[in-house]
């Protein structure tokens, strides 16, 4: 059902400038517009003949601004197809269909809560009601619109609030999302200092991020103390921090083709080493490989041929800033001589 839905939408983009790039937002308006007209909203007649997409909200008003502009898009003929299959059969068959992210309580008993420092992803959606999302930032508050949109649809009642109006002490979860590019990263005001300022609060901290943002911790070396595991998936990564102090930090190396979540949870859950899977390291030895993560590199332990490679990477690291700061200079005083 929701492979032909997908594969319908290609069919009708492939021919503008949305393509593959836009075929989730797609689904998921069409999903969205199928439960307006259930509602009562729009009349099937007349979004079945409409030639444009309807602006139900932000994200649909920018694809309409940028990118579609005057352009026809029929993607509503579709409704035809999916008469005899509601709203909600459809948004549970396209949560299902998602690759979302391992989550490490159960969604049916306890409450929890996520912080979307840049945007937050449908990947996070919770379909059971039971978790009480928060922004620090009430100008992208907006982006939660399309998850009430899904609570209405499914019957149930997550929360929406703002990070300061929340009593992270009934908490025992905090996921963060940090979607925001590095070069973006603001250095007073990130994951990381989020991260400081409830980690004697709640239990588990569960960060999810970009590898390159985390393959060196230095940027956060006061929280390596609360650091319990490193879960690399590629360019993806998820660090849990528990408030009790840890010695020993564990880091799994995670192939999502080869283990499913179900035993990554087991395998957190057992913290074994395993030789390729799970390897453990010390708070001293990421210190000693200037807070360097990487799962090779601590399983392969004392490898001094690693750690020269690592120290020459430092050292290469050392010598482009150090360039990088006498370009400025330079500039500066070009600048300066220009402008006189």
């Amino acid at each position: 059902m929701i492979n032909k839905l997908r594969l319908n939408i290609l069919d009708i983009t492939k021919n503008n400038k949305l393509g593959i790039t836009h075929t989730n937002l797609l689904m998921i308006y069409f999903i969205n517009i199928k439960y307006l007209i259930e509602k009562g909203t729009y009349k099937y007649e007349d979004i079945l003949i409409e030639e444009h997409l309807i602006e139900i909200d932000k994200e649909i008003t920018r694809i309409n601004k940028y990118w579609l502009r005057d352009e026809k898009i029929y993607i509503h003929r579709l409704l035809k197809d999916y008469k005899d299959i509601t709203s909600k059969e459809l948004l549970i068959k396209y949560l299902d269909s998602l690759n979302s992210p391992i989550r490490f309580n159960d969604n049916k008993e306890e409450s929890i809560f996520i912080v979307g420092l840049y945007r937050l992803a449908v990947l996070f959606y919770d379909r059971f009601g039971n978790t009480t999302y928060v922004n620090s930032n009430k100008n992208v508050i907006a982006c939660f619109d399309q998850y009430k949109l899904f609570d209405e649809i499914l019957g149930v009642n997550n929360k929406y609030m703002l990070l300061d109006d929340v009593k992270v002490d009934n908490y025992k979860y905090l996921y963060i999302y940090d979607s925001t590019p590095r070069y973006r990263s603001n250095r007073y005001d990130n994951e990381y200092t989020i991260i400081d300022k409830y980690i004697d609060k709640i239990d588990n901290i569960i960060l999810y991020t970009n590898y390159n943002k985390i393959n060196n911790v230095r940027a956060c070396k006061d929280l390596l103390k609360y650091m319990k595991t490193i879960i690399l998936d590629n360019s993806r990564a998820i660090i849990i921090f528990n408030k009790d102090i840890n010695d020993k930090i564990s880091i799994i190396n995670y192939d999502s083709n080869k283990i499913s979540k179900d035993k990554v949870l087991s395998i957190v859950k057992n913290n074994r080493k395993q030789k390729d899977v799970l390897t453990k390291t010390s708070l001293d030895e990421i210190r000693k490989n200037n807070y360097r993560i990487g799962f090779n590199l601590y399983q392969l332990e004392n490898n001094n041929k690693v750690k020269d490679i690592n120290k020459i990477v430092d050292e290469n690291t050392a010598y482009l800033e150090q360039l990088n700061r006498i370009n400025k200079i330079v500039e500066t005083e070009i600048n300066k001589l220009m402008n006189k």
